[in-house]
């Protein structure tokens, strides 16, 4: 299974996210993130194996240089392949495309088949409301998100590694030690 370095909010953001996937499961849609015991996160890189031992250390000594980061969810967005994702997107900053950047690097000293789309030069920093739909299903689920209200400020206070699907937490890390 592969596994993933996530970054994780406040409490309060994490109802919200926790809120708006129960909100579109209630309209009918199926999504797989609360199914599966999925914490509301920003995904900073994937790969499919991982010297867990060896990130575990790696994250622990990042996180602890670490002050919780504010950001924000500036947009709603679909990535249109064909199984769609319904995102809400992050505002860009220096210090969340920093982290993003050292830890695919950690990954490539201590993983296997990095995921393309997590390269620095890909990445899209967002938070996944809804994966693997068809285009009506992303339209609706991104319909049912135009009621948030933009921007969305909320604080990143920590760091982990999950193996996926389903999904199994193996480390979280809070910023500041």
């Amino acid at each position: 299974m592969p596994f993933a370095i996530e970054l994780f909010f406040d409490d309060s953001s994490d109802e919200l996210i926790r809120d708006l996937w129960r909100r579109i499961a209630e309209a009918g849609f199926t999504s797989f993130l609360p199914e599966n015991r999925n914490i509301p996160h920003v995904t900073l890189t994937v790969c499919e194996e991982l010297d867990l031992a060896r990130a575990r250390l790696m994250i622990a000594e990042l996180a602890s240089t670490m002050a919780p980061m504010d950001q924000a969810f500036v947009s709603i967005g679909i990535f249109p392949y064909q199984y769609q994702t319904v995102f809400l997107g992050l505002r860009s900053s220096e210090p969340l495309l920093d982290v993003q950047k050292y830890c695919y690097a950690m990954l490539r000293e201590c993983a296997c088949k990095t995921w393309r789309f997590y390269s620095p030069e890909q990445w899209v920093p967002h938070c996944s409301l809804g994966m693997e739909l068809t285009r009506q299903e992303a339209i609706a689920i991104a319909e049912i998100a135009q009621d948030l209200t933009f921007p969305i400020e909320f604080t990143i206070k920590g760091i982990g590694i999950v193996e996926f699907r389903p999904e199994r937490i193996h480390f979280i890390a809070p910023f500041g030690g």
